[in-house]
């Protein structure tokens, strides 16, 4: 990690205006990308916010509790076999962009049965697990959300060639759609099943709009093919990625199956608005990584010494940003929580302002895992989610019996100190060797 020293030198450097530190000049137009992508993401946030919010105060803590244990349920399965692979095609797409047809077809099929492996594994657990009716419908159509997002590598392809713009634009029109249609439903008097089904409606709508922007910069679907032989490669080397992205979102939402487990679902409606007002903040590290990423795998081929110049400022960043949320978050979440959601969600203060202090390890793990990907080091990323979900699980068995809530978030803080000092420690004795 960079002293006191290098990093005051650093921040001499650029606030005198020298744009050749940590390569600045190359990081211009990837910082450009990242501005479309951070104004879709913060106006989609807002008002995915704002929407959950009534949402929430519509259903109760209970209800809310039953939607987002389906909800956790569908999205470790659906991460595994679809979301997983979008750090593998990013790669790959900026490595060898005369390839974008057969990567792009050969990544949605692989994509697309993988949303169906979703639909099947889903409905196994709701049978094996013995779940309530309502739980059961949830799951099922909150699964058929993995089938319409592999059009998700049209803005995979998109931000490879750095043209956030359209990506942006596709998300915004989409999420106010969709908004538009949540705050209906509110009125509407219809079930809870119907707004899992909005959620499906959104990420279609979604995809239909990057397909459009597809076609019109010129590209066609039709040149699409799919290689087989290009499938062996990815999923032999894509595996520990694959594995790490259902790792890492396992470790994200295990505790809510678990708290649905041993306590009831509306406990899970109270740590889930606790969740919620912690991981609105996860765009942030996952925007710049993936903005960076390109300028990262460059600097790797360039220079070790631009490639560490620019992780020990990525790595500043996670941590300058995530300190000043978490200050803001803890002092806030008495306030915002009664305000916004009122007073039957009241008892979901404290857990957040425990739960809140896991931001400054996942903001560092997210810029860790971007080094490692541009290192080929997936096995490592692999070895820190496996470690860190073991982690999770057996904290959650021991301290939510004990403590409630809190000892699930206090399980979930834990793990995300352990998991960027496990890596830290790692490259360090890498680096020695």
């Amino acid at each position: 990690m960079p002293s006191k020293e290098e990093l005051s030198l650093c921040f001499v450097r650029l606030f005198r205006g020298d744009k050749s530190v940590f390569g600045l000049d190359g990081f211009r137009k990837y910082f450009a990308n990242t501005g479309w992508l951070f104004l879709a993401q913060l106006f989609s946030m807002l008002i995915a916010f704002f929407v959950g919010v009534l949402v929430a105060r519509h259903l109760g803590p209970n209800l809310y509790g039953i939607f987002n244990y389906a909800l956790s349920l569908s999205t470790i399965v659906g991460m595994f076999f679809c979301s997983s692979l979008d750090f593998a095609l990013s790669r790959e797409l900026i490595k060898r962009p005369e390839d974008k047809e057969k990567l792009l077809g050969t990544f949605w099929l692989i994509k697309l049965v993988g949303g169906l492996l979703t639909m099947v594994i889903s409905l196994a657990i709701a049978w094996v697990g013995h779940l309530d009716s309502l739980t059961i419908k949830l799951l099922v159509v909150l699964s058929v959300f993995y089938v319409f997002q592999s059009a998700n590598i049209i803005g995979l392809f998109f931000q490879a060639q750095v043209m956030a713009k359209r990506i942006s634009q596709a998300q915004i029109i989409s999420n106010i759609i969709s908004s538009v249609i949540k705050i209906g439903w509110l009125f509407s008097g219809l079930g809870i099943v119907w707004l899992a089904a909005i959620y499906v409606f959104d990420i279609f709508l979604n995809g239909l709009f990057l397909l459009n922007f597809y076609q019109s910069a010129g590209e066609r679907i039709s040149r699409w093919r799919f290689d087989r032989h290009e499938a062996g490669y990815i999923l032999v080397r894509a595996w520990p990625l694959m594995l790490s992205g259902f790792l890492i979102y396992a470790i994200l939402r295990i505790d809510q199956v678990i708290i649905g487990f041993l306590l009831n679902k509306t406990a899970v409606g109270y740590y889930a608005v606790a969740d919620r007002l912690t991981e609105i903040w996860d765009f942030i590290p996952k925007l710049i990584c993936i903005s960076l990423f390109p300028a990262i795998i460059s600097a790797h081929k360039a220079s070790a010494d631009l490639y560490e110049k620019r992780k020990k400022l990525l790595y500043l960043l996670m941590l300058a940003l995530s300190l000043a949320i978490v200050a803001l978050v803890v002092l806030l979440a008495r306030p915002v929580i009664i305000g916004l959601f009122g007073q039957e969600y009241q008892a979901s203060v404290k857990v957040l302002q425990v739960y809140v202090l896991s931001l400054p390890g996942i903001f560092l793990f997210t810029a860790m895992n971007q080094s490692l990907l541009a290192e080929n080091r997936e096995k490592i990323i692999f070895l820190a989610n496996l470690l860190g979900l073991t982690i999770n699980i057996v904290l959650n068995f021991i301290l939510l019996p004990q403590f409630g809530l809190l000892g699930s978030a206090w399980a979930t803080v834990i793990t995300f100190i352990f998991l960027p000092l496990f890596i830290f420690k790692l490259s360090s004795s890498r680096h020695k060797s």
